[in-house]
């Protein structure tokens, strides 16, 4: 696991010299992958803390090797707002009327504090 958090923030660090992203939590991550490692990696959870971003998403690529060296990541954007309490992005941000700028997580702990 620590080899792909390498390479995600290698990947994040590309991007943020590209100015395509500022801090991490403006992100999310693309993982392309096969075989063992997609297994892997699907049986995550988390991954999102793990790699301090706002969003992960995992694919199954077949044309892809089964080894770490084949795994594809690409950056881009975080969808939706910021949540001001845990700084990430998400399109489910706002759903609660009484919590109208907080994320999905944010919303729950709040209302069970």
């Amino acid at each position: 696991m620590q080899a792909l958090r390498d390479r995600v923030n290698r990947s994040l660090e590309e991007a943020r010299a590209a100015k395509e992203i500022g801090k991490s939590l403006e992100a999310k991550v693309t993982i392309s992958a096969n075989g063992e490692e997609y297994d892997f990696i699907t049986a995550q959870t988390d991954l999102d803390k793990l790699f301090i971003v706002s969003a992960v998403e995992v694919s199954k690529n077949e044309a892809l090797g089964a080894g770490l060296e084949d795994i594809e990541v690409g950056i881009s954007r975080a969808e939706g707002i910021k949540c001001p309490r845990c700084w990430t992005f998400s399109a489910a941000a706002g759903s609660d009327p009484e919590h109208p700028e907080l994320c999905p997580r944010c919303t729950a702990v709040v209302k069970n504090a």
